[in-house]
């Protein structure tokens, strides 16, 4: 019996907090202000999932904020992409890592991906310089490798205080 309840806490705690995520996605789509900041927020609400269910339920987490994102506002696929191929997924890659350092590298590889894949998706200009694609690839790899370490920092940090709290309310 307490299992099944356990389970439903945990399934209601990542409704709960799928909501709140969606909501301030949508606030940041709405506002147009600072949308990396909404980005974060809401990967907060995704490590907070991860800490109370583990990596299942804040993939589930991401999963409900991406899909109801995307049918409250279809046209918004643009805005949600950097969200959608990196920032969501980031803090449940690094659930996943574990103690396998290796695994860093390739995570790192993959935000790089998705920042050639948001720049050329949305046709970004670096400083409005008209750059040959050699350069702008050179130039995202650069700015990938200069905004990951702190970025993944600050996440993994969040992760831990996140664990640290729910593991003082669950006694």
């Amino acid at each position: 019996m307490r299992d099944k309840k356990s389970t439903t806490k945990k399934i209601a705690y990542t409704g709960v907090i799928s909501a709140l995520g969606l909501a301030i996605l949508q606030i940041g789509f709405f506002t147009g202000v600072a949308e990396y900041f909404w980005y974060y927020v809401t990967t907060l609400c995704i490590i907070s999932a991860i800490s109370v269910g583990g990596r299942r339920y804040g993939f589930y987490c991401y999963l409900v904020i991406v899909s109801l994102s995307l049918l409250i506002i279809p046209g918004q696929i643009f805005y949600i992409l950097p969200f959608l191929c990196f920032m969501g997924l980031h803090p449940i890659a690094l659930s996943w890592i574990g103690n396998r350092k290796w695994m860093f590298v390739l995570i790192e590889i993959w935000y790089i991906a998705a920042l050639l894949f948001v720049y050329k998706m949305t046709e970004l200009t670096i400083l409005n310089i008209p750059l040959t694609p050699v350069q702008e690839i050179i130039m995202v790899v650069i700015a990938g490798a200069l905004t990951f370490w702190p970025y993944n920092y600050a996440i993994g940090r969040c992760q831990i205080t996140f664990d640290g709290l729910m593991k003082k309310l669950a006694k």
